[in-house]
């Protein structure tokens, strides 16, 4: 079974929008995606769909942060207590540069995301065009 194959039966999502391979998605991207209105994405009330757009599913739910440290320790566990200390690094260090005045430590983390800045943020868009744009965006 191709990686297409695997993926296609394997997501939910593909179920609830009768997406059966590569070709039914980008005909769904193309005919019917454009901006919807975000209940659109919801079949029912109990139903939520939320889109992560990251270009490397392996990432999981994990964020900048965290995958930043795992890496430096080779993969070893990392705990709450070190993202928390690095994290008031990046904040300080921005700090000392003038970035993030008359900010939150939150607002400053959020801007600091959309730059490129490692934090424990994450991501996820109602729309899946956004999510698309971000997964795609530096893959011309």
């Amino acid at each position: 079974m191709s990686l297409a194959e695997r993926y296609f039966s394997s997501v939910e999502l593909n179920d609830h929008l009768s997406l059966d391979g590569v070709d039914d998605l980008w005909t769904w991207l193309i005919s019917g995606c454009r901006r919807p209105r975000p209940r659109q994405w919801y079949p029912d009330d109990t139903d939520k769909l939320f889109f992560r757009g990251q270009s490397d599913s392996s990432h999981a739910l994990s964020n900048a942060l965290f995958r930043r440290i795992a890496k430096e320790k080779g993969g070893s566990r990392v705990m709450e207590r070190q993202l928390a200390r690095v994290e008031s690094a990046v904040i300080r260090s921005a700090r000392e540069e003038g970035i993030g005045r008359h900010m939150t430590d939150g607002e400053l983390l959020a801007v600091l995301q959309h730059h490129g800045g490692p934090t424990r943020l994450l991501d996820f868009s109602l729309d899946p065009m956004d999510a698309l744009y971000f997964a795609s965006e530096s893959h011309d």
